[in-house]
């Protein structure tokens, strides 16, 4: 038999082969072969071996799996001479996706790797599962095939296709919301309420009371300095942190409270007084010319009918409790003294000892 050239050999390598002889094809590794992938490449391609017949650059897993059968280690020289065709295959590349939730601003995407076909990437986000400092409110879950799946990717599968995207998972931070009472004399209780983040619900209605106080409101504070909330508002995001627990205190201010007067067996009436729960509240200069008794002077307001509590007069000050407060008037007997000369009596008090 006449031996044969190879065709499109490597240069350094040309080697005369007698016909019929079984032939190792040169491979990619720096081993005893004629050449390695350091004297033969192709831009973004992986060489994946020889050919009889010319096979387009490989881009996908399925073009790869039909082309596996027609890739050879080994061909038979025939006279006179035999070409074999490199098989190339695109380099994958992997994409991130950030993939943050509505609303939310994204952290900076990891930037995109490149391997060689038909090998895993190793994942170089530098990303760690439950990191909670990637996006403010949310969880890192790990990288998914499908966006918002539960597939996580499998960083040992080894790449085929010309392209590969992972998707951030995340989950929503849970906290807790408490309320507190913030007064001593309050009464009533709330249980805890469960929020998660970037959700909004109605905080739960109060149900604490307190004694001459109403209720106007939540604060972060206790002193109210804080963030104030209304009795159910719709709220969300009072807290980032991951199981976390923001306390709403009570917020109160006096309550509306009214001076009454109370003839006490005489006649007239007053406007009570408006004011608030244990403030005190002035006795009306004008209050005694509202009421009279046939008989009787008025000599001052008390707080029981019959006298035996504290007694007030106009321009007092009267220290209110929790609910509305009624003075009852004070009557003096009086009887009439006639002048010597004659004319018009005058009324002198007759004072008794209550």
């Amino acid at each position: 038999a006449t031996p044969a050239i190879a065709a499109e050999s490597v240069p350094g390598c040309k080697v005369y082969y007698p016909a019929d002889t079984l032939i190792d094809l040169a491979t990619a590794a720096k081993d005893s072969d004629c050449w390695d992938s350091s004297m033969v490449s192709k831009q973004g391609r992986t060489f994946l071996g020889w050919s009889e017949e010319q096979i387009p650059d490989i881009t996908s897993g399925a073009a790869y799996t039909a082309a596996q059968s027609k890739i050879v280690a080994q061909v038979t020289m025939v006279a006179p001479g035999k070409t074999v065709y490199a098989v190339w295959a695109a380099m994958p590349v992997l994409n991130y996706d950030v993939n943050p939730p509505a609303g939310a601003e994204a952290p900076t995407t990891p930037e995109s790797v490149t391997v060689e076909f038909n090998t895993p990437a190793a994942d170089s986000s530098g990303w760690k599962t439950g990191d909670k400092t990637l996006i403010p409110g949310y969880t890192f879950q790990g990288w998914t095939d499908t966006p918002n799946g539960d597939d996580l990717h499998d960083w040992t599968k080894p790449l085929t296709e010309a392209e590969t995207t992972v998707h951030a998972k995340w989950q929503a931070n849970k906290y807790v919301v408490k309320f507190d009472r913030n007064a001593d004399d309050a009464t009533g209780s709330m249980g805890d309420q469960s929020f998660e983040y970037d959700v909004e619900q109605n905080l739960t209605a109060n149900a604490f009371k307190r004694p001459g106080w109403t209720f106007v409101g939540w604060n972060t504070q206790a002193d109210g300095k804080g963030t104030a909330y209304q009795d159910k508002q719709a709220v969300k995001n009072l807290t980032a942190e991951d199981g976390g627990t923001v306390t709403l205190y009570a917020q109160w201010k006096h309550a509306p409270v009214n001076l009454r007067f109370d003839a006490n067996k005489g006649q007239g009436s007053h406007d009570p007084v408006k004011g608030l729960a244990y403030e005190d509240i002035q006795v009306p200069d004008d209050v005694n010319e509202s009421f009279s008794r046939a008989g009787y002077l008025l000599a001052g307001w008390n707080t029981q009918a019959d006298g035996k509590g504290k007694t007030y007069h106009e321009g007092d000050l009267v220290r209110m409790g929790a609910t509305d407060t009624t003075l009852y008037a004070v009557w003096t007997p009086a009887v009439v003294v006639m002048p010597p000369t004659g004319g018009e009596g005058w009324l002198i008090p007759v004072w008794t000892l209550w």
